[in-house]
């Protein structure tokens, strides 16, 4: 029902049939946690990379080494927060976010670990198949793929120094840029919640010039309708990941971003909203454009928090 009428269960739902679906904001956070899981094992649902074919013990060579390298920089993190609640009980202050703080390090760690099982494992069965005969033609027809997980190095060094948090944050990035990758990557799962709230006034503003819009739909029915849909693109995109090895699932999955998106929002909002034909076209293309902001938003406050950290 969330794949193909989400607006009726976005309307349903506000309406009180709560028992009958899976909470938004349960759903969100499978889908994130599993967006992340999977992302980290596979890489997403292209191949990138230079147009060269990394052989299976490479990849497991690779994967190894970014294991080590998240377990390195998680540790680091571990130590830094396990000092500050050594500190926080020292002087008799509250624990309690610390300690959160250090279950989601621990958690990420976990997920990490599955990662890698997952990473070696799928290089195993690659490596079986490019054993056999059949298998060599298929190899020789991907041999684009690469892993997409590769620590990108970034270069800090022209970056402004406006203030001065910014500029300690922007040197501890210049002495170790994998370390502030980690971090973005830990914050993005951490904060993902924060798309629900970024996103709330660009669909509140699209029902502002009609008084009856203002007067039927409140903030918590435009909530549901954003958390539905978040949902439902993290999911969309764990299908798109797991369809990788498949020939023929770079163009799937092409023209699934491309109108995937803005069918479902089309389909959403005249279900949820009850619009004319019309009326849901243009506000789905304007969230489009509304949705490109939100995720600049939400990169900003991912690389402000990793500098800060």
């Amino acid at each position: 029902m969330l794949a193909w009428h989400p607006g009726r269960l976005t309307r349903r739902y506000i309406e009180g049939e709560r028992a009958t679906f899976v909470s938004p904001l349960a759903l969100f956070l499978f889908s994130v946690f599993l967006m992340f899981a999977i992302v980290n094992a596979m890489g997403g649902p292209f191949h990138v990379g230079s147009g060269s074919h990394s052989s299976p013990a490479e990849d497991r060579a690779k994967a190894e080494r970014e294991y080590r390298e998240d377990m390195a920089n998680a540790q680091e993190e571990l130590r830094t927060l396990d000092a500050e609640l050594q500190g926080a009980r020292a002087a008799g202050e509250p624990t309690t976010g610390v300690e959160q703080e250090i279950a989601g390090v621990r958690l990420e760690m976990k997920l990490a670990r599955e990662a890698f099982d997952m990473q070696t494992r799928l290089a195993n069965e690659e490596e079986a198949r490019e054993r056999s005969p059949s298998a060599s033609r298929t190899a020789a027809k991907d041999s684009e793929a690469a892993d997409a997980n590769e620590i990108v190095s970034v270069d800090f060094t022209n970056a402004p120094r406006p203030i001065a948090w910014f500029e300690e944050g922007y040197k501890k990035a210049k002495e170790n840029p994998k370390l502030l990758i980690y971090k973005l990557q830990s914050n993005a799962y951490k904060f993902s919640w924060a798309l629900i709230p970024i996103s709330l006034p660009f669909v509140w503003v699209l029902f502002l010039h009609r008084r009856r819009y203002r007067r039927e739909y409140k903030a918590y029915d435009h909530v549901v309708f954003i958390t539905y849909s978040i949902a439902f693109m993290s999911l969309g995109f764990v299908a798109l990941t797991l369809l990788r090895p498949l020939p023929g699932s770079q163009a799937i999955a092409g023209f699934a971003i491309l109108l995937g998106p803005p069918i479902h929002i089309y389909r959403q909002l005249r279900g949820a909203y009850a619009l004319s034909r019309f009326s849901a076209a243009w506000r789905t293309m304007t969230l489009l454009f509304f949705s490109c902001i939100t995720s600049m938003i939400f990169m900003t406050l991912l690389l402000a928090l990793g500098l800060l950290g």
